[in-house]
């Protein structure tokens, strides 16, 4: 995402609520599309991007059980499994980081209703 010019992309989602909705919304899509990227890549950043304490598979067994209530029963145990272990396999550790991903939505999308 570096190739990405952040501060243009927010002046441009700025000016969404001015009467160039259009056209800001237009650019800002071309802007993301020029440094190669889509929407959902932009607006969801992989696990690896984040800072190293939010990389940490405690971090994110804890931050997915404190949203136990979009977990469903068989992800609710399988994250608080993972609890009790040592390590965890890079295969468990995908599988965490996509549920993570869906909790992470399931909050935006709260915090937008």
């Amino acid at each position: 995402m570096s190739g990405l010019d952040r501060a243009r992309l927010v002046r441009l989602l700025g000016m969404l609520g001015d009467g160039e909705v259009v056209t800001a919304g237009r650019m800002a899509h071309q802007l993301v599309c020029a440094a190669g990227l889509t929407w959902p890549q932009l607006l969801n950043p992989p696990i690896r991007d984040l800072p190293a304490e939010r990389r940490d598979p405690a971090f994110q067994i804890a931050e997915c059980l404190a949203s136990a209530e979009v977990l469903t029963d068989w992800v609710f145990n399988f994250v608080h499994g993972l609890r009790g272990l040592r390590r965890i396999s890079e295969r468990q550790r995908e599988i965490l980081e996509g549920i993570l991903a869906k909790v992470r939505r399931a909050q935006r999308q709260r915090e937008a209703a």
